[in-house]
């Protein structure tokens, strides 16, 4: 856990991170860094709490399902209404209860009669419809038996996920939270404030003390005691930002600048949370039509930034983000450095800002 209480200021003498050597390819630089994220450990948490966290363990089914009403009507045993018409009643032998969709059916029962198929006001009950087995419910061991499994380790916790969970008997669920710092003389500022939403939004925990596996630290320049395994990004507007260790630990450095941030959070964070996580990093797009051609410079990994409207995708920059751009956009597209980009009409997967 990062407890060094370092200031972000340049020591003198040290090179500031714009002035370091050649700018690294962006997937050697994620590698680089995720392999020294740590692992976080699991924690058992409710599992309303877990939401968006990545599973440690397995989600199994620990209670055999119970058999529950689809539509509202009488509980009965199919076998009880063999035979039944609406001209031939047939008597029930205890009498029917009413339930509707969801309810846990009485023990004996698994079948719902309609409303109307069933006589209980005069005379002994009876049933006016025949049903079977299953007939408006779910029987006992349709939705899930004991060991099965409901989600699998390493993925996301969602809120589906959370209700099927807990209808199959669970409480609780075993998964890894990574716990961020942020560190620099402008952590307060708006492009803090933009790091901190997007790794939330991923499922890590900012903390203001030590006691944390990754520091990002916001400053123009490079810590003391900085070791670097890269000093500059092959990708735009993410340029000078830098990664490395101090005393061991994992540290990225990203000028507090709005896009460089933006950069910082879209590319480097999933994969780097994700590390940390046992997950993958995978980000959730939306297949889209470009309104326009985006062009893009060979050799650099380039953020391009989109905005939906009637007529398509429609993009606002690419690489060179203004904060004009990054008002109107609503989806982004990570060019890879071999890319020269997309004709108008392309069918493009676009990741969701907003």
């Amino acid at each position: 856990m990062i407890r060094t209480p370092f200031r972000p200021r340049a020591a003198r003498g040290a090179p500031g991170i714009l002035s370091g050597p050649a700018l690294t390819p962006l997937n050697l630089a994620v590698e680089r860094l995720a392999a020294a994220c740590p692992l976080a450990p699991v924690e058992e948490l409710p599992l309303a709490e877990a939401v968006g966290l990545v599973l440690a363990e397995r989600l199994v089914a620990e209670v055999r399902s119970h058999p529950v009403a689809l539509r509202a009507g009488w509980a009965v045993a199919a076998g009880d209404t063999s035979g039944a018409s609406p001209y031939g009643p047939v008597p029930i032998g205890s009498p029917p209860i009413w339930v509707v969709p969801g309810d846990r059916l009485p023990e004996g029962a698994d079948a719902v009669l309609p409303p109307d198929a069933a006589v209980t006001l005069a005379g002994p009950p009876a049933a006016l419809a025949e049903a079977a087995p299953g007939e408006g419910a779910r029987r006992q061991g349709e939705d899930a038996v004991p060991g099965t499994v409901l989600a699998p380790a390493g993925t996301p916790l969602d809120a589906l996920d959370v209700a099927v969970a807990r209808e199959a008997g669970l409480a609780t669920a075993r998964v890894r939270r990574p716990y961020l710092r942020l560190l620099g003389d402008t952590a307060g500022g708006a492009a803090a404030d933009l790091v901190r939403a997007r790794a939330r939004a991923l499922g890590a925990v900012i903390r203001d003390d030590g006691d944390a596996a990754l520091a990002i630290v916001l400053s123009g320049s490079a810590p003391p005691g900085f070791e670097p395994f890269f000093t500059g990004l092959a990708l735009r507007p993410g340029e000078p930002i830098a990664g490395g260790l101090i005393e061991g630990r994992p540290v990225l450095v990203v000028p507090p600048r709005v896009e460089t941030a933006l950069a910082a959070a879209l590319v480097l964070l999933p994969a780097l949370i994700a590390a940390m996580s046992g997950g993958r990093a995978e980000p959730r797009a939306e297949r889209g039509t470009l309104a326009r051609k985006i062009a893009s410079q060979v050799g650099l990994a380039e953020i391009a930034l989109l905005s939906a409207t009637e007529g398509g995708l429609e993009p606002t920059a690419v690489g060179d983000l203004s904060l004009a751009a990054m008002a109107r956009a609503t989806h982004f597209l990570l060019l890879g450095p071999e890319s020269e980009g997309f004709p108008a009409g392309s069918t493009v997967d676009a990741v969701p800002l907003r």
